[in-house]
């Protein structure tokens, strides 16, 4: 099983209107900033947003879960944030393949996650 460390030190944000016109967005999306790095998220403005640092490697993982529409998903990026893996988990009987999201930690969603990534 993969060895996971919690991230605190990351911000998610939306661009303002013109930067988001700039950046060639329409419809604008939630950004990821970690360690002097960005990248586009896909993530809905409802999720709850958590960030692992996988132990003993430079990936980082990047957990949306969303109890009210219940479905979660994994990304996982690389030291620079280039998306290098990714899983999601939208109706009730994929999700209940990994447990419930009500009563499963987020690090434990995401190691169960983890597993179905293809690399």
């Amino acid at each position: 099983m993969v060895h996971l460390r919690t991230i605190t030190d990351y911000t998610v944000f939306r661009c303002s209107w013109d930067d988001d016109r700039a950046r060639g967005f329409y419809n604008p999306p939630l950004i990821l900033r970690y360690s002097d790095n960005e990248t586009v998220i896909g993530a809905g403005t409802s999720d709850d947003i958590y960030l692992f640092k996988i132990n003993q490697t430079d990936e980082i993982m990047l957990l949306t879960i969303n109890l009210g529409l219940y479905y979660a998903g994994l990304e996982v990026f690389d030291a620079s944030l280039s998306k290098i893996a990714d899983a999601y988990f939208q109706s009730d009987w994929e999700v209940e393949e990994i447990g419930s999201l009500d009563d499963l930690s987020p690090i434990t969603v995401a190691k169960r996650i983890y597993e179905y990534c293809d690399y």
